[in-house]
């Protein structure tokens, strides 16, 4: 008899308006995913779901924002990171990493910082390379600086205006 009251409710699930429609998805299981979000709140934020699924939207909001901003802060402080071991070596960051990329070294700023940190003979190496590489090609003459005041095929050199 129980099985009865079972199939007569599931006969009156699919009506007339929801043929050819997918049913709505079950409210439990949204619900549990909210929930097993919210396990970190505390108080009612925790345990009423209209108090905490906007919790949950906005950590979701901020999340995404924040993902960004780590990217971004991490670039910074590897650019940072590595120009300061550059210029203790006695290279400049653009001219090591040019000299290195002519070389076929495929290592980015991330992997040289690292390189930089943890294993700073693997990278003296490198910018001892570096500077002989640019020595060789004479890339170092090129990339200094000219001296202000002298005219050279009508350009002004460093002059500001």
């Amino acid at each position: 008899m129980v099985f009865l009251s079972i199939f007569r409710n599931a006969s009156t699930m699919y009506t007339r308006k929801t043929v050819g429609r997918c049913p709505k998805p079950d409210k439990y299981w949204k619900r549990s995913m909210y929930f097993r979000m919210m396990w970190k709140y505390y108080g009612r934020r925790q345990h009423i779901y209209s108090i905490g699924a906007p919790m949950v939207h906005r950590a979701l909001r901020y999340s995404t924002k924040s993902t960004q901003l780590k990217k971004k802060y991490m670039r910074e402080m590897w650019t940072m990171r590595l120009g300061a071991a550059c210029n203790q070596h006695g290279i400049e960051e653009d001219e090591f990493l040019s000299s290195l990329t002519e070389a076929n070294i495929p290592l980015n700023r991330k992997v040289l910082t690292d390189l930089s940190i943890y294993e700073p003979r693997s990278f003296q190496s490198l910018a001892t390379f570096a500077k002989q590489r640019n020595e060789q090609s004479g890339l170092s003459d090129a990339l200094k600086p000219t001296f202000t005041g002298i005219l050279t095929h009508g350009h002004d050199g460093d002059k500001k205006k």
